[in-house]
């Protein structure tokens, strides 16, 4: 489900882009950037806690978290239909919902003492940056709703330095998206892309903020892994390349 919603007068055309690329591209994300994440899981949770993973894809992260963890109530959400289906066929309960429509986040079955929000806030997107960065605020605080007291949200992001890099980017992705009808153009490399979908990337200091200062969650942990920043990327400027996972107490 997509829902329009206007951010200084601007309409989420984009949003229906992005649900539209993943219902055709159902990509299995590396369960290796959620480590930090099982590590948490392992340390501070017990076997009956719950779990949401929005934007849950297609369901492996789940599935590692149940094969090292032992945990069962595991549950995943994602705007796409076929991704909600994919992770159902790994035997979870996944719904089809929009972080950014708190209506349509009541058909599950919270609240949740962990939710993560793996991989999404870059794609929650409006006409600008800064009406993207409303839209994440906003999507972050729908996901902080669905923790129970006391609970956990996790946020793991890819993160980038520059941010002029990152506008730059936004604004490349956006223009090439409406020229090629929405198509991917890649330029070497499977993450390395101009085109659909339209992302806005953050910085690990901007994530973090996000969750404490416009969510008012208590920051335990930041965990930032850098990576190598190919050549491409830094043509464009970027000079810093990271997972960022963001861990916080509600």
């Amino acid at each position: 489900m997509t829902v329009a919603i206007g951010v200084e007068g601007a309409r989420l055309d984009v949003q229906d882009q992005t649900k539209e690329y993943f219902d055709r591209n159902t990509p299995e994300y590396s369960v290796g950037r959620y480590d930090s994440i099982v590590d948490l899981v392992s340390a501070r949770m017990s076997p009956d806690m719950s779990i949401l993973d929005i934007g849950c894809a297609t369901g492996n992260i789940l599935a590692s978290i149940r094969d090292r963890t032992g945990m069962e109530r595991l549950c995943g959400a994602d705007i796409s239909p076929a991704n909600a289906e994919k992770t159902r066929g790994r035997g979870f309960e996944a719904y089809e919902c929009d972080v950014l429509d708190r209506a349509s986040l009541k058909c599950l079955p919270g609240p949740f003492d962990m939710v993560i929000v793996g991989a999404v806030l870059h794609h929650l997107v409006g006409d600008t940056r800064r009406a993207s960065r409303a839209l994440a605020r906003d999507g972050l605080a729908n996901a902080v709703s669905l923790v129970a007291d006391g609970g956990y949200l996790v946020i793991m992001e890819p993160t980038f330095k520059p941010r002029f890099a990152m506008t730059m980017l936004f604004h490349t992705k956006r223009i090439v998206g409406g020229m090629t009808g929405g198509r991917r153009v890649m330029l070497g490399g499977h993450w390395n892309n101009i085109g659909a979908p339209v992302v806005s990337y953050y910085s690990d200091d901007e994530v973090t903020r996000l969750a404490r200062e416009d969510c008012g969650c208590d920051i335990e942990d930041v965990v930032v892994r850098e990576k190598r920043v190919s050549p491409i990327w830094r043509l464009v400027g970027v000079t810093q390349r990271a997972d960022t996972i963001v861990i916080a107490r509600v």
